[in-house]
């Protein structure tokens, strides 16, 4: 690559910001162990919590000091101006409320019929029942594009997520059989294509041409915090509880993350910034 690209000319050279990525990589590894372990150790266990709060401490650590060092890892200023901010709310959201159907559907369908609810359905069923869904959300990529050009990318982003909260409602109304759980597990997935096909290409809309890397980077890590919780979070209301009904609560969590994220999305600004 270095020998087929040239050096960028702009921006001038930089001094690496050790500080500020101490401060993120420690506040982001703690906020995502804690995450990561909300399904084995519970919300309510001390571990969580300290974890969760030293990680949420660290982070706004970081974003104080970001602000006063002459050349930040990020550009504190760009990340919470409304359109930016907005962007990655709606990413956020998206994540938390779409993936979650990769975890709970799979688990559902396979539960056994004696405990009194799932279909006994083997892996091969589980994964014929998920593949329209998958195929679906690669052909919502290029639709969004199209849809993106023509109208802004955030009326995909917002489409996607409501097509995503339609989807989880189903889930959570009717389960009574596998095939029941067919068409809104691909109304999801086809809402997910949507709206992460447009999420990158809303942050690149409104970050100054200078700062894209920056803006995309952050919102990749932002898409990625928001599948994860989101996956924890269901998972833990479904071994909560027992029987069928903490599943229907998991995917109405699902909904109203997904509604919520149609909202930021329309709230999103419409125009680019100007250059910083």
């Amino acid at each position: 690559m270095r020998l087929l690209l040239a050096e960028s000319t702009s921006g001038g050279h930089r001094r690496v910001d050790w500080w500020g990525i101490s401060w993120l990589s420690a506040g982001l590894f703690a906020v995502m162990l804690a995450v990561g372990q909300l399904n084995t150790w519970g919300v309510a266990d001390p571990r969580t919590t300290l974890l969760a709060l030293t990680g949420l401490g660290l982070l706004i650590v970081f974003g104080v000091v970001e602000r006063r060092v002459p050349q930040p890892l990020l550009d504190i200023g760009l990340l919470v101006h409304p359109s930016v901010l907005l962007g990655n709310v709606a990413a956020f959201l998206v994540g938390f409320a779409a993936f979650s159907v990769f975890v709970l559907v799979p688990q559902y369908a396979q539960t056994p019929r004696s405990v009194g609810f799932g279909f006994t359905s083997d892996a091969t069923q589980v994964g014929l029942l998920m593949m329209p869904g998958c195929i679906v959300m690669v052909l919502a990529g290029p639709l969004s594009a199209r849809l993106g050009g023509r109208a802004g990318d955030k009326i995909p982003m917002a489409m996607g997520s409501t097509l995503i909260a339609v989807g989880m409602l189903f889930l959570a109304h009717d389960r009574a059989t596998l095939m029941a759980l067919f068409a809104p597990t691909a109304l999801v997935l086809f809402g997910l294509g949507l709206s992460f096909a447009s999420t990158a290409n809303l942050i690149v809309d409104h970050a100054p041409a200078g700062a894209t890397g920056e803006a995309t980077g952050v919102n990749a890590v932002v898409r990625a915090m928001g599948n994860a919780l989101g996956v924890q979070t269901t998972a833990a209301v479904v071994s909560a509880g027992a029987g069928d009904a903490p599943y229907a609560t998991a995917f109405l969590l699902c909904a109203f993350a997904a509604v919520a994220a149609t909202v930021t999305a329309a709230l999103v600004p419409k125009g680019p910034l100007p250059p910083r």
